[in-house]
């Protein structure tokens, strides 16, 4: 027995074995509107974390690793394991490098660590730039990278990477709910994405502590088919099962990025655009409830009305963008001040946004141990969604988040 247990971090060693995971717990409380679910009042317990990853490196120059996850916050993730990411990892020298299998997009300056509450102050991304309700359809690629760092003299250096490969979220993804605000469907049978590419550059400049990002998404031909069960229509009476099927043939999403660190201050700033052309065509089974001869009193039965098919074509052409500033004004401690910004048509900006105020506060209990506290204003509606608040959606709200994070 004493010889296997010695044996068994000799190969750990060997391999380049390395174990890491994280698990948090917050607490979320709203005013006004309830947000990724049932908040406000007593708030809500749904928002939790656990990952596990482990990297080795069998040979020199070679990394091959894998995480599994676990997130609920409120409707999205409750919980399902999932793989986050699983790939190799081959770089030839500092210029050149290749990636296969499944690994985080680099789209902005944090979607690729969104994950990992280490690394930032705030408990939310800002979600002009990163919603959480669209986190599975950003995360990852399931295909092929390259990337490498070039030097330039005394202009600093150029990272850059792009990637190609598909898309794995389906009908039963957090992204679906996303969908249903969008008027899409309230159960979905069928989503996918036909696939995805993008890159970024990233530059190191010879300004110590300022780093620029422009990054690029683009997810070609994602195809919907959700389904809405007695639908109210503009005729009295009258009510509709649809069937809603929707494409969005180029789906483009741009972020500019600007990041600058001067000791215990840090400065940041994103500039987001959306675009896409969507083909809806939504097949509609009309009926009347009509009172049922010969039944109880009060009893009707469905009677179908003709099927009509109706195509329309729209735009989405969504805008975001935040400012922040975090500073750690003693050893364990952060403070974050963040100002966000969204429209969800460019065209008409005064139909559905948000504006926002952030302060957050984040403790290092101990080096592997951390407290958040988060506080938002937030004016506008874009920010809540209408399938958790039937009540009707307020102005304004106030959101107050609470979590602490292991990891090791």
């Amino acid at each position: 027995m004493l010889a296997l247990g010695a044996a068994a971090p000799a190969c750990a060693v060997d391999l380049g074995i390395d174990l890491h995971g994280f698990a948090s717990q917050g607490y979320l409380v709203t005013t006004g509107n309830n947000y990724l679910g049932p908040t406000l009042q007593d708030g809500s317990f749904e928002f939790n974390e656990v990952g596990l990853n482990v990297v080795a490196t069998p040979v020199d120059r070679l990394r091959v690793g894998a995480q599994v996850v676990s997130i609920d916050a409120g409707d999205f993730g409750n919980n399902q394991v999932l793989v986050d990411w699983a790939y190799g990892d081959y770089q030839l020298d500092q210029r050149l490098g290749f990636k296969l299998g499944r690994f985080k997009i680099p789209l902005g300056l944090a979607n690729d660590t969104r994950d990992l509450d280490l690394t930032r102050t705030q408990v939310f991304l800002p979600q002009a730039v990163y919603p959480v309700p669209l986190r599975d359809f950003y995360i990852a690629v399931n295909g092929v990278g390259v990337y490498g760092t070039a030097r330039m003299g005394g202009l600093g250096t150029l990272d850059y990477t792009a990637y190609i490969g598909g898309q794995n979220i389906t009908a039963q993804s957090a992204t679906a709910r996303y969908f249903t605000s969008l008027g899409a469907g309230d159960t979905f049978s069928f989503i996918h994405v036909s696939s995805i590419e993008g890159g970024a550059l990233t530059w190191n400049t010879p300004a110590d502590g300022l780093r620029l990002r422009a990054s690029l998404y683009h997810a070609y031909r994602l195809d919907v088919l959700g389904h809405t069960l007695g639908a109210a229509t503009p005729v009295a009476g009258v009510f509709s099962d649809n069937d809603i099927h929707a494409q969005l043939h180029d789906f483009w999403s741009g972020i500019l990025s600007a990041e600058y660190q001067w000791q215990d201050l840090t400065l940041a700033g994103e500039y987001l655009r959306n675009y896409s052309r969507n083909d809806v065509v939504v097949t509609s089974h009309p009926f009347i409830n009509a009172p049922a001869a010969g039944g109880p009193p009060g009893s009707t039965v469905r009677v179908d009305l003709p099927v009509a098919t109706t195509s329309t074509i729209s735009y989405l052409r969504n805008e975001g963008m935040y400012l922040s500033a975090g500073y750690r004004f003693l050893e364990r401690f952060e403070a974050n001040l963040g100002r966000e910004i969204y429209f969800d048509d460019t065209q008409s900006r005064g139909a559905s946004f948000f504006r926002s105020w952030d302060l957050s506060l984040r403790w290092d209990i101990l080096d592997h141990w951390l407290a958040k506290a988060e506080w938002q204003h937030v004016d506008g509606t874009a920010f809540a969604s209408r399938q958790d608040n039937p009540q009707g959606l307020k102005d304004s709200m106030d959101v107050l988040s609470l979590k602490t994070t292991f990891d090791f």
